[in-house]
């Protein structure tokens, strides 16, 4: 109950102190970046967004592109700021301090890239022609939340370990683990998290490669397991990765370089 009350006050904190011009400004963009992209194609002729690829372009665009962009700002430098800054050792010498800096950082960078995606996504959804808004918003919406807590979860993690390269190392992981290594036919894109999120859009709308033409229907991109076992594994998944970034941060001694 304590380390719940705790939570709460650095979620407020970091609530209060993100409220300023420059983080409301840049979470605009991010929610209009999908919107503007789409619209930039429907100019250049192209049409992507009808029938059931919508629902496959809108899970491209933002649970699988803008919430990590958000959270690539909000989540890697959740301990690294603190460090950098010089609060770090008052912050860790409270009981509970580490956990409590921890997890309502994560919370508090959750909360904004959920905000931005639900943002991208009504924007998308009220100028895209879909077939079911209604239905494509509320997926769309699960699955930024589930988007924006696995990978917060695995890029705070990342934060704790490689605390001056994590930014680095995300950025590669987004890349060759969730792009690349998503489309390759063999069992290590089983272990993406990509992977749990298209199936889940798959089940809940239907949407398949055999949507997007070519050689994507060839792929085996989604997974026959049921919806549940899916949210299982993200959730567990997210579970794990905060615990494994808890028990290093209360192990490590977080110290500030006299060079810098």
């Amino acid at each position: 109950m304590e380390l719940a009350q705790r939570i709460l006050v650095v979620i407020r904190f970091e609530c209060r102190r993100g409220m300023i011009l420059s983080r409301v400004a840049t979470a605009l963009v991010l929610a209009v970046f999908p919107l503007a992209l789409v619209l930039l194609v429907r100019t250049q002729g192209g049409d992507l967004e009808t029938g059931p690829r919508g629902p496959g372009i809108l899970f491209a665009l933002l649970p699988g592109l803008t919430c990590l962009m958000c959270l690539l700002l909000w989540a890697i430098p959740a301990i690294h700021s603190e460090v950098e800054g010089s609060t770090w050792p008052y912050l860790a010498v409270r009981p509970g301090g580490k956990s409590a800096v921890l997890l309502g950082k994560y919370l508090t960078a959750v909360a904004w890239t959920t905000a931005v995606g639900w943002l991208g996504v009504s924007l998308c959804a009220m100028t895209m022609r879909l077939s079911d808004r209604l239905e494509t918003w509320c997926v769309l919406g699960i699955l930024i939340l589930l988007s924006a807590l696995a990978y917060g979860a695995l890029f705070v993690l990342l934060g704790v370990v490689f605390l001056r390269r994590a930014m680095v190392l995300a950025v590669g992981y987004a890349f060759i683990m969730e792009f690349l290594t998503g489309f390759i036919p063999a069992v290590i894109h089983r272990f993406t998290i990509q992977y749990h999120l298209r199936s889940l859009l798959s089940q809940w709308t239907g949407w398949t490669p055999a949507s997007l033409g070519g050689a994507f229907h060839q792929l085996s991109l989604f997974s026959p397991w049921p919806a549940w076992g899916h949210l299982l594994a993200l959730l567990g998944g997210t579970a794990a990765l905060l615990a494994a970034a808890g028990c290093i941060l209360r192990q490590r001694e977080l110290i500030k370089p006299e060079s810098e």
